[in-house]
């Protein structure tokens, strides 16, 4: 019986692991925020990698699609093999498959390989030949064309659709501006604002240790913050 593979972001959680790991990462410490471009320089992967070396990221909190999960739950129940493929870092692709108990394999990035598009699709054909997909975004376009069956996540565009007509939709709930503010949780970026003021208005704002302290110092969590970063 054919795979049936699996994108992560956006497609079986409603967010994006790299924006995750990088909101917690500079939540953890804020001078690593000066480190990222450096790393970004060095490639995707590596960049990706990097962070994953820094932090944890609780995949238990994850916002997953319940009717993606469903679907999975009863692919596996009549014996398919499924597979978690993902441009993630393998390490939470490999969390991910651990707490959800769902998965045979994951296929990820590593520190020298972005497991996206075209590489993607080329190592689930070397890996399984045939497969069936659930992707969710452009960047899933070659993954999709090559596909048995492909299925999307959302309603995809109508270039989509004539480039790669879907076999299966899964529908998303729609989001209201309202919910995208209790998202963003402004009253908590006030707070972390407020964390710094005190070194703004003693213009010490550029003394590294205190800066540092600062940076240390207990944050709200700003982890709900969904948003997706096309790397």
């Amino acid at each position: 019986m054919k795979p049936l593979c699996v994108d992560l972001d956006g497609t079986l959680i409603a967010t994006d692991t790299l924006w995750e790991s990088v909101l917690l990462l500079i939540r953890h410490n804020l001078l690593m925020v000066f480190l990222l471009p450096l790393w970004l320089i060095k490639g995707k992967a590596y960049f990706k990698h990097q962070i994953a070396q820094q932090i944890t990221l609780d995949v238990t909190t994850l916002p997953y699609r319940e009717n993606v999960l469903a679907f999975l739950q009863r692919e596996k129940d009549a014996g398919r093999h499924l597979v978690l493929a993902t441009a993630a870092h393998h390490s939470i692709a490999q969390a991910v498959a651990e707490h959800l108990k769902l998965f045979d394999h994951t296929i990820a990035t590593d520190a020298h390989t972005n497991m996206k598009g075209i590489t993607k699709r080329d190592a689930l054909k070397q890996r399984f030949g045939i497969y069936d997909y659930i992707g969710d975004s452009p960047a899933d376009l070659p993954i999709l064309q090559a596909a048995d069956q492909a299925f999307f996540v959302g309603t995809p565009s109508a270039s989509l659709r004539k480039q790669c007509p879907p076999d299966r939709v899964f529908s998303i709930p729609q989001t209201s501006w309202l919910t995208w503010l209790k998202v963003l949780r402004p009253h908590q970026w006030v707070k972390n604002i407020l964390i710094f003021l005190p070194l703004l208005l003693a213009h010490e704002f550029l003394n590294l240790d205190k800066l540092g302290d600062a940076a240390s110092s207990p944050i709200p969590k700003i982890t709900s913050l969904r948003l997706t970063l096309c790397l």
